[in-house]
């Protein structure tokens, strides 16, 4: 599956390698310590900033504040 974000897609790869190596070489073995948190945050981190200018972008702004308008 592809990140929310083609600038995120690397890191998501990263994080997803990870993840899936620690989960069946050691979480199914009883050892839950999570080595693939730091690629998690990054990854996150970069979700956060995608979803932070796509909710800046112009072509979305309209929309949203049509949206808060109504809202409040």
């Amino acid at each position: 599956m592809n990140s929310l974000s083609k600038k995120c897609q690397e890191a998501k790869e990263k994080y997803d390698s990870c993840f899936n190596k620690w989960f069946s070489e050691k979480y199914l073995k009883g050892k839950m310590d999570n080595e693939c948190e730091e690629l998690f945050k990054e990854y996150q981190k970069c979700i956060k900033e995608a979803l932070r200018n796509f909710l800046n972008s112009n072509i979305f702004r309209p929309a949203f504040m049509i949206y808060l308008t109504k809202t409040v």
